[in-house]
C-alpha cells in the first residue's frame, strides 16, 4: 500500500514524529524559560540587575542550541549517526568528558558535576544525554538490519546505553539526567516500534527502580 505523503515525497509515517518532536522541544523550552524566570527573578533584582538578565542569557542559548541543530539536521546525514565517524567521535568524546569529571571536576553546591575550561563551566551530562539516546537508537538500528543474534544486540547495549548511564548516576549522583536519559531512551525504543510486550515490563522496571532511587534527601527536596 503507498504511504501518503507530503510535497517533499516525505512519508506522513516519519514526518508526524518530526513534528511532535519539534513541537515538544519548543514547548519545554519555553517551560524552562518561564521556571528559570520564575526562580532567578528574586535574587536578579536584590543584585540589581535587570529582572530579565539570566532569562536573557537562557534564551540566547536556547537561540543558538536551535540554530546549530537546525544546522546539523539540515547539512549532516543521517546515516553519520548511526555508527559512523560522527556517532564515535560523539559518543567518545562525551564518554571522555564523564570519566574526567571525578578528577577534574568543580564541585558546586554539594555535586561535582562540571567542568571549568577558561571560566566556562561546562556540563557534560548535557551532552551525553544527546549522545546516549543517539546510542540508544543505533543499537535499534543494528538489532533490526546487522545484528546476528540477541546476545550481539544485549552487548552493544550494556557498553553504549547501560554503563554510560549507570556510570553518571553512581559518579554524580545525578538522578535527574538519568531520568531525563531514560525517557528518551524509552521514547526512541517506542518510535523505533519496539515491540510493546518487551517494552512495557521494561518501563515497569524502570519506574519501580525510579521510585526506589527516591529515598532519602531526593524525597526530602519533593516533600519540600
Amino acid at each position: 500500500m503507498r504511504r501518503q505523503a507530503d510535497a517533499r515525497g516525505v512519508p506522513a509515517d516519519i514526518m508526524m514524529p518530526r513534528v511532535l518532536l519539534v513541537v515538544a522541544s519548543f514547548l519545554l523550552v519555553l517551560v524552562g524559560l518561564v521556571m528559570v524566570f520564575s526562580a532567578s527573578t528574586v535574587e536578579t533584582i536584590s543584585q540589581g540587575d535587570s529582572i530579565f538578565s539570566y532569562v536573557g542569557k537562557q534564551a540566547l542559548f536556547a537561540v543558538a542550541g536551535a540554530i546549530g541543530a537546525f544546522i546539523i539536521a539540515k547539512f549532516i546525514p543521517y546515516h553519520v549517526w548511526k555508527g559512523g565517524l560522527g556517532f564515535r567521535l560523539t559518543w567518545g568524546a562525551c564518554a571522555l568528558l564523564l570519566l574526567a569529571v571525578p578528577f577534574v571536576g568543580t564541585e558546586i553546591l554539594g555535586a561535582k558535576r562540571w567542568i571549568l575550561i577558561g571560566g566556562f563551566s561546562l556540563q557534560p551530562t548535557e551532552f551525553a544525554k544527546i549522545a546516549i539516546v543517539l546510542a540508544a537508537a543505533k543499537v535499534l538500528y543494528d538489532f533490526r538490519n546487522e545484528f546476528t543474534d540477541t546476545k550481539q544486540a544485549i552487548v552493544s547495549s550494556v557498553v553504549l546505553v547501560v554503563l554510560p548511564v549507570a556510570f553518571l548516576y553512581k559518579t554524580q549522583s545525578d538522578m535527574g539526567s538519568a531520568a531525563i536519559i531514560l525517557v528518551g531512551i524509552l521514547t526512541a525504543m517506542w518510535l523505533g516500534e519496539f515491540p510493546m510486550k518487551r517494552l512495557i515490563p521494561l518501563v515497569v522496571v524502570v519506574g519501580v527502580v525510579g521510585v526506589i532511587g527516591l529515598a532519602g534527601y531526593r524525597s526530602d527536596r519533593i516533600s519540600v
